[in-house]
């Protein structure tokens, strides 16, 4: 009961505090490019990256306490518990007829960063990988979604650099909070 607890209120923790900075920046970059914040911040985009966030540090905390359970070949059983964990909800949406594309997101996320954390030792490579692969996301999800705003790619892109940096500060915090959360409920 108490590794449940402290997962959910580290994930919950950890992704208002990556929520709100990633939000800020954007705001900030879309008032950079002439736009509005209140725009960025007040839309349907603003709540599918909310789950998305939601969904990315519930994998990411799911997999460092998951790893935590075992003794031998940790990222690898759970890997596999945190993919049985994300099908089970997945279809479970399904079976609600409810549409979940930031299970996937946030699976995929989850796993690349926690991947990149695990078997790259430099930080500052890890950060490029991250910050460079959000960035590639962000030019992939502009050419499914074309805007005929001039500055869309580069909001876009820069939108997505930023979210990068913000889940590889992320990786880098969790394990503290977790830890934190851990020592601090054992002792109540």
């Amino acid at each position: 009961m108490l590794r449940v607890a402290v997962f959910l209120l580290s994930t919950l923790a950890l992704a208002c505090m990556l929520s709100v900075a990633i939000l800020a920046m954007q705001a900030g970059v879309a008032i950079g490019f002439g736009g509005s914040a209140l725009r960025v911040v007040a839309s349907r985009h603003t709540v599918i990256e909310a789950l998305d966030i939601l969904s990315t540090v519930a994998a990411y905390v799911g997999f460092i306490s998951t790893e935590k359970l075992f003794d031998g070949h940790r990222f690898v059983k759970a890997l596999a518990v945190l993919a049985l964990t994300f099908a089970i909800a997945a279809a479970g949406f399904a079976a609600a007829n409810i549409h979940a594309p930031f299970l996937v997101f946030g699976f995929v996320s989850g796993v690349f960063l926690r991947t990149i954390q695990v078997f790259m030792k430099s930080s500052l490579v890890r950060t490029g990988a991250a910050t460079a692969c959000f960035a590639a996301g962000g030019l992939l999800s502009f050419q499914a979604h074309p805007s005929a705003f001039q500055y869309a790619i580069a909001l876009n892109c820069a939108s997505w650099l930023v979210m990068g940096a913000g889940y590889q500060l992320m990786a880098g915090l969790a394990p503290r909070v977790d830890e934190a959360l851990w020592n601090g409920l054992q002792r109540i």
